[in-house]
């Protein structure tokens, strides 16, 4: 345990003064302390938080509109976590929605250069499919997304599953 933490009490009691003030930066510093120490309530609160700001995002709900760039930098950034911190629902949803966008968008980010290989291939097997059904591909078409995750589930991908 970190020095810094000296029980488990002090660890609960971080994870609730952070949650009075859920932001972007908070999930980011919370996340991976909550999958180290296993605390599935605190995993499950950012994962349901990084989910609503999805929906937002997606929704472009006044006050989290993000630039083109921005979301697919932000998607990244949520399949690295579902993938790092196990949270399967964040994930598919992620991956669902990035594979629209043009590899350009992300490749360069620490996010997807963070992504363990078989992920990365998940990606941009999904991505081939899709050009190779419809001869193209948008770049953040939220309509070709929801063909993603049906072709996703359609070919049996489960979270955690090695990539053939």
């Amino acid at each position: 345990m970190p020095q810094c933490i000296g029980n488990m009490s002090e660890l609960n009691l971080m994870f609730t003064l952070i949650f009075f003030s859920q932001t972007e930066k908070s999930i980011d510093v919370v996340l991976p302390l909550a999958h180290e120490y296993q605390v599935k309530a605190t995993l499950q609160k950012c994962e349901d938080w990084l989910l609503t700001e999805i929906e937002f995002i997606v929704g472009e709900v006044t006050g989290h509109t993000k630039a083109t760039q921005e979301k697919a930098e932000f998607f990244a950034k949520c399949l690295l976590h579902g993938t790092k911190h196990d949270l399967e629902t964040l994930y598919v949803r992620a991956l669902g929605l990035l594979v629209p966008y043009k590899l350009s968008r992300y490749q360069h980010t620490e996010f997807y250069k963070l992504l363990p290989d078989k992920h990365k291939r998940q990606l941009l097997e999904t991505r081939m499919v899709i050009i190779e059904n419809t001869n193209s591909i948008g770049d953040g078409s939220f309509f070709e997304a929801i063909k993603a995750r049906q072709l996703t589930a359609a070919q049996g991908f489960k979270f955690g599953s090695p990539v053939q």
